[in-house]
């Protein structure tokens, strides 16, 4: 391995835990130090050579071709993502405008193509901060990424009242967390059936592609998650809440590459990737410690953590991710720059 310490940007979210805690320890520390920052502002320090690799979303490669990224490892999911959401306070056909949180390129430009493309709605879009009551009270619906998007409907619910067991009044449910980690009661709406169908949400099957509707090619079943009697101040509404993840198989039946690490092409890619795929292996054999860390100091509920590093996140990827990069790339680039920006 290089004996030069590299920069290294990361975000700072829970699914980079397994990529980069190696940097941090004793030994890691000796070839690099870590730099966290949302990916927005690690694409500008690695622009501005700042930084030697970042974790970035897939998009700043789109907009800086010349740079190179590590092959083989990625942030990745194929269905459900969980951590990149958007949560709507009118059913998905009726959005006018939405929240945007920047901070991810990808993110921005992946909601636009899937209301465009799979709704076939165009509505405003509008940068602000990643706060979920204060983009609703602005807008009909809010993106939110990173530990953000998948902890908002948990943030915005208060915990129901304990009820004692009959042994010594000790709480019969301790947790107020559901079987998505969210808290609250997690339904599948489903076109012309109601709202009482429970989402079998551990099921990793991919969902099938969308079918268009007879009526101008929006689909017939958009599956979106409804979540009811929320607290804070959109407690009168019911949100309606779209894994970009799981949208983006249903319509394609492809992956998603949500970010990747991306260099300059003078950094140095051999010694990068020896160094990033040495922390992932790291990683990846002390998944249990990091699970066991991560959801006491980010205050995540372990089982969340579990599913979320284990299942749902996807870090190695091969052939089959890359063509829904591929696929990525080509649905971006029909996107103006204007609408990116």
């Amino acid at each position: 391995m290089s004996g030069r310490r590299f920069m290294v940007g990361s975000v700072p979210y829970l699914n980079a835990v397994p990529l980069t805690r190696w940097l941090e320890t004793e030994q890691g520390r000796t070839y690099a130090e870590v730099r966290y920052a949302p990916p927005s502002q690690l694409a500008r320090l690695l622009e501005a050579r700042e930084i030697d690799v970042a974790l970035v979303s897939t998009a700043e490669h789109f907009r800086r071709p010349e740079t190179v990224f590590i092959p083989g490892l990625a942030i990745a999911s194929f269905g459900e993502v969980l951590s990149v959401r958007l949560f709507s306070r009118v059913p998905i056909a009726q959005i006018r405008s939405v929240a945007l949180d920047t901070s991810s390129l990808t993110s921005s430009a992946l909601v636009q193509i899937l209301l465009r493309k799979v709704y076939q709605i165009e509505p405003t879009y509008r940068p602000m901060s990643p706060d979920l009551v204060s983009m609703l009270a602005e807008c009909d619906s809010a993106l939110l990424i990173g530990d953000k998007g998948m902890l908002a409907l948990e943030n915005l619910t208060p915990p129901p009242p304990l009820s004692a067991s009959r042994e010594g009044g000790v709480p019969s449910s301790p947790s107020p967390f559901t079987e998505r980690g969210l808290g609250g009661e997690v339904k599948l709406a489903v076109s012309g059936e109601g709202s009482g169908v429970r989402a079998n949400l551990e099921n990793l099957t991919p969902p099938p592609p969308l079918s268009a509707s007879r009526e101008g090619g929006v689909p017939s079943s958009p599956s979106p998650f409804t979540e009811r009697g929320l607290g804070g101040e959109v407690k009168p509404e019911t949100l309606t809440v779209l894994d970009l993840g799981a949208e983006w198989t249903r319509w394609t039946g492809l992956p998603f590459v949500w970010a990747v690490w991306l260099t300059n092409p003078e950094a140095g890619q051999e010694a990068l990737s020896e160094l990033l795929h040495r922390a992932y292996q790291w990683g990846e054999a002390n998944l249990d410690t990091l699970i066991a860390q991560s959801a006491e100091q980010m205050r995540i509920p372990q089982s969340l953590c579990e599913r979320y590093l284990r299942q749902v996140m996807v870090y190695r990827i091969d052939a089959r991710f890359l063509q829904g990069l591929e696929r990525f790339r080509q649905e971006w680039s029909q996107l103006s720059f204007a609408e990116l920006n």
